[in-house]
């Protein structure tokens, strides 16, 4: 099984029927979807700036909502264009269940169809990290008990990262100190939150078909042809548009944080 047969879809790269069917509807109530193809949503999402990209979200969030539109499709629309983060989150970021891939789709199920569209933004990373809590929680596990230690993990220095623990005493492992050093390179604009997951997407690849050869050395690997082009049948773009985003990504992550870039090649 995969998250995405746990939610009814039939892979994660075909969009959803019952999507393309409900698109046109969609696009003669809300203007922001018109310019879009249902078949490309993903794509669309991945290169629109991060306004574009969270105001066409936030409309299948309140669509969704159950206090909004209460509408099914929409929801389903709006767990496909998440699936990479929730897939990647089932086979990096947890441990310790056989029925991961169901407990991730359930989750990202409640929480594409309870997104706060009334007060909230940035759509994909906040269901994602609510996601990501509500699987911890149904398995025991906490990275923090409360607010307050969840934001002071912020202010702990990269090289402190090995002394957090969580509640069932296990270490963070490289994939989770990633995840939380992207939050905080998106927090402080470093990157944007569409580089978030597409380097999260990056990651999902690399699991699945093992690292690039030669990513260990300024993760020049990931930016072969033969990796870029299992990137990009992933996301739907180009082999040559994936290698000048990732570039784009490692420049600015390298500048920023560049104990980051080492987490990457060793997450990956």
């Amino acid at each position: 099984m995969s998250v995405a047969s746990e939610l009814g879809m039939a892979s994660i790269g075909d969009t959803p029927p019952e999507v393309l069917d409900a698109w046109p509807t969609w696009q003669r109530h809300h203007r922001l979807l018109r310019p879009i193809d249902a078949g490309r949503l993903r794509e669309w999402l991945q290169c629109a700036s991060v306004k574009e990209s969270d105001d066409v979200l936030c409309v299948l969030a309140r669509r969704a909502a159950m206090d909004g539109g209460r509408d099914r499709d929409a929801a389903v629309a709006l767990a496909w264009a998440l699936l990479p983060g929730a897939c990647l989150l089932a086979k990096r970021w947890i441990r310790g269940t056989d029925d991961i891939d169901f407990v991730v789709a359930e989750q990202l199920w409640i929480h594409a169809r309870t997104f706060a569209w009334r007060s909230k933004r940035k759509v994909a990373a906040n269901i994602l990290l609510d996601v990501q809590r509500a699987v911890l929680a149904e398995l025991g596990i906490a990275a923090y008990q409360s607010k307050a230690e969840r934001a002071a993990a912020y202010l702990v220095p990269v090289a402190d990262l090995e002394t957090i623990q969580w509640r069932n005493q296990d270490r963070l492992s490289p994939a989770q100190q990633l995840h939380r050093l992207l939050v905080r390179a998106v927090d402080r604009g470093d990157i944007t939150t569409d580089d978030h997951q597409f380097l999260l997407t990056v990651l999902d690849v690399a699991s699945e078909y093992g690292p690039p050869q030669g990513h260990t050395r300024n993760l020049e690997g990931f930016s072969s042809n033969d990796f870029t082009e299992l990137v990009a049948a992933r996301i739907g773009l180009s082999g040559r548009t994936v290698r000048r985003r990732l570039q784009a990504c490692i420049a600015a992550l390298q500048t920023a944080l560049p104990q980051l870039v080492d987490l990457f090649a060793e997450a990956a």
